[in-house]
């Protein structure tokens, strides 16, 4: 049984149980964690993920075909948005050219892809995506645009003409955005066939190798530590996971407001900060050694949700209580609207703040706003269906506009 303590135990002692580590068969966020090194660059990246099918099965429908969007069906509408409200995994900006151009490029759909994650700096991203894929029909695309297989530790490889290593190199002249790897800018970069139901993908070919030696079990992963398992144990209990985003909580420190609020904020609001954040000690975050933001569902609703990973009980409960209060209280530098104007216009409540235990001993503090699942009925006027996951990105326009400072601590 899950376990989530509420913050009425602040005024009681802390029982505190180990759960049943989660099964990562059944959680597919800690399944592509799997792959991604426990490095300091890659914790020091944004990590972005998500599942296509989750956010159908949260909306309600099925999987579309291209033929739904050439006919401009209920579910091709449906399906689009449900997609508006997503942040994460692979950039959908050319979405439709994926349904066209994708089965020729690359030897597979754009709807063969379950989930995608993203991690890195640019450019030399890496790209793992999980789905239900033809290694023979991948070989035979990619040889088609001069691709060689090549070999990885036992894995196949498939490079472009000009090496492995080259797979930075951009040719505009040959750009197609159709395809997913690189064919915006023109690349031809390596691509890794690790199984029928896993591809890994990068500029940089020593990228595409570290990802298939973390998934062999030759480096530590970050589904192996205390923090990054014990947020994606706790997300996976709250609901179905359709996108999420694990930051490097160092960006997020309020030692110096100025560089945290960036341009959106003038003095008086940086001297704000100082004074409701810093100088009152009760007031204070304490500092968290991971965070996500994560678009979930359940059967009833959607939400929003912050997770904050602490070694101990103690600080993930104030953390939780704290940052359900900052957010109670917050108003945008983006957009200069109070957000209990924002939980007005969706229908939300914030909800009680909570705390999960994980086995290994990791607290997380939960933060999360519920509203209604979206409509599946035409709408009068405007977009034609509601869209999914608004407020959830609401909350990554805020990270991405320097905005949201509720989340930030005083790290030293």
């Amino acid at each position: 049984m899950i376990r989530k303590i509420t913050l009425m135990f602040l005024l009681s002692a802390l029982l505190v149980m180990p759960l049943q580590a989660q099964d990562s068969e059944a959680n597919p966020l800690l399944r592509l964690l799997a792959l991604i090194p426990n490095s300091p660059d890659a914790r020091q990246t944004m990590i972005s993920y998500a599942d296509y099918r989750a956010l159908e099965s949260i909306r309600g429908i099925d999987t579309p075909t291209k033929q739904d969007f050439d006919d401009r069906t209920d579910l091709g509408g449906q399906w689009i948005a449900a997609t508006m409200g997503l942040s994460g995994g692979m950039p959908l900006q050319n979405l439709f050219l994926f349904f066209e151009d994708m089965p020729d490029l690359v030897g597979f759909s754009f709807f063969d892809i379950d989930r995608t994650m993203v991690f890195g700096e640019p450019p030399s991203m890496g790209n793992i995506l999980e789905g239900d894929f033809d290694a023979e029909r991948i070989g035979a695309a990619l040889s088609a645009r001069d691709f060689t297989e090549n070999d990885f530790d036992g894995v196949p490889v498939w490079c472009g003409a000009n090496g492995c290593e080259n797979g930075v190199e951009t040719d505009l002249a040959n750009r197609n955005p159709g395809n997913p790897f690189g064919g915006d800018l023109g690349r031809s970069e390596p691509v890794g066939v690790v199984s029928d139901s896993l591809l890994v993908n990068s500029a940089s070919d020593g990228v595409v190798r570290t990802l298939i030696n973390t998934y062999q079990g030759e480096f530590r992963s970050l589904a192996d530590t205390d923090d990054y398992a014990a947020i994606a144990e706790a997300l996976a209990d709250t609901g179905t996971i359709a996108q999420a985003l694990f930051l490097n909580p160092q960006e997020l420190s309020l030692s110096d407001p100025a560089i945290l609020l960036g341009a959106n904020a003038s003095p008086e609001q940086i001297e704000a900060i100082r004074e409701q954040l810093l100088t009152d000690e009760p007031n204070k975050l304490a500092p968290y050694s991971a965070i996500a933001f994560a678009d979930v569902g359940t059967e009833n609703e959607q939400l929003a949700v912050i997770a904050l990973a602490y070694a101990d009980a103690e600080n993930a409960e104030a953390a939780a209580q704290e940052v359900t209060t900052r957010l109670e209280n917050f108003t945008s530098f983006r957009t200069r609207q109070p957000f209990s104007d924002v939980l007005e216009n969706a229908s939300a409540t914030i909800r009680e703040p909570a705390v999960y235990i994980s086995e290994n001993g990791s607290a997380v503090a939960l933060i999360a706003v519920s509203y209604p699942l979206p409509s599946n009925e035409p709408q009068e006027g405007g977009a034609r269906y509601q869209s999914s996951g608004l407020l959830y990105r609401y909350f990554i326009s805020e990270v991405y506009s320097r905005s949201f400072y509720i989340v930030g601590t005083d790290f030293e």
